[in-house]
């Protein structure tokens, strides 16, 4: 009798666990029958909205999510770099840069703020670190070949109502940097006086 009770209970578990797995692979067939049916649109709208009554969420670039939008898109980059507005932070050279010929030095230009370093030259000691200040620097450089901004530059403050209203500072010093001689800090030092540029 103990072994008939035990054979039942055994069967009754066995078609329970049978019954269930049926009824799993009938709502995974279901599934996979029901998802072929749907266009690419729909499914796709599906997956970037969490609930019906939100909206869509707009697809955009992953990269083009990491960048704030260019505040001066439209401006012309030389015109910028005449008004004083976009100011070198960096030049580039390239192996035959300086060679006679094709070589290109390339000058780095953005808007930041380079009186960083007469508030506190302890904080913004080099171009570096006021450039680093700057979400225009860091995200919108524009890279453009230094001879064609010289010559830019120099048509523009030649001109004989420009040239007028030039000013032109007396220099009585010059600072050269050379490496590990303590260049960085006498700079500094000197930035912090009104006279000095």
């Amino acid at each position: 009798m103990t072994a008939a009770r035990g054979t039942r209970s055994n069967l009754a578990t066995l078609s329970l666990i049978i019954a269930a797995a049926a009824g799993l692979l009938t709502a995974v067939v279901t599934i996979t029958v029901a998802s072929p049916l749907r266009s690419d649109d729909q499914q796709r709208r599906q997956l970037t909205t969490n609930n019906e009554d939100e909206p869509p969420i707009e697809e955009q670039s992953l990269i083009a999510m990491q960048f704030t939008a260019n505040p001066y898109a439209g401006r012309d980059k030389i015109e910028m770099i005449k008004s004083g507005e976009a100011k070198l932070a960096s030049l580039r050279l390239t192996p035959d840069s300086l060679s006679e010929g094709n070589g290109r030095v390339y000058g780095t230009f953005c808007v930041f703020d380079d009186q960083l370093n007469k508030k506190d030259p302890a904080v913004y000691p080099t171009v570096d670190h006021m450039v680093q200040t700057s979400d225009h620097c860091n995200e919108n450089r524009y890279t453009l070949p230094l001879d064609e901004v010289v010559e830019a530059v120099t048509s523009h403050d030649s001109g004989s109502i420009r040239s007028e209203r030039l000013k032109k500072l007396p220099l009585s010093g010059m600072l050269f940097h050379q490496g590990f001689s303590g260049a960085g800090l006498i700079a500094n030092a000197l930035t912090t006086f009104d006279n000095t540029v």
